[in-house]
């Protein structure tokens, strides 16, 4: 099953509620975080301004492989009596 994982942002008043690519155009903005692999999904106007949502696939990360330790043989202890 894919898994996504989800940003909003919005801009109000001119400015950008987050610091990632402040001081662009929407376009600009946008097209910065689709290099980045996110996807517009939504615009929502509100009386604050535009509201955007985007999404992108979550990368599922590999499993590192570990090699099974060998058992550790008891050594048997020869005492002289």
């Amino acid at each position: 099953m894919q898994k996504w994982e989800y940003l909003a942002f919005a801009r109000v008043g001119g400015t950008w509620t987050d610091d990632k690519y402040d001081g662009r155009n929407p376009q600009e903005k946008l097209s910065d975080y689709g290099v980045e692999g996110w996807e517009l999904v939504s615009v929502c106007y509100d009386s604050s301004g535009y509201n955007y949502y985007l999404k992108r696939p979550v990368v599922a990360k590999k499993k590192a492989v570990t090699k099974k330790a060998k058992p550790k043989t008891k050594s048997k202890s020869t005492k002289n009596k």
